[in-house]
């Protein structure tokens, strides 16, 4: 993401357990952030700051309801 500064998304999504993963570029500043749901969030979608080596840090915030990547449209 920081090589390649037109890319706005990666996202992964596991088949099985139905995790998601993402970095992307806040719009307004374009600092990296990470999006994760998973068993540790209860499978809300929870926005994490960035530091420089692009390791999640604070909890920005929260989106409300629950994500379950085997139901997005890869």
């Amino acid at each position: 993401m920081r090589s390649f500064k037109s890319i706005q998304w990666i996202s992964f999504g596991a088949e099985k357990s139905g995790e998601y993963l993402g970095i992307g570029r806040h719009p307004h500043d374009n600092s990296l952030q990470i999006l994760a749901a998973n068993e540790s969030t209860n499978s809300q979608q929870i926005y994490f700051a960035t530091d420089k080596r692009g390791t999640g840090t604070a909890k920005l915030n929260a989106e409300a309801g629950t994500c379950d990547a085997r139901l997005r449209p890869w």
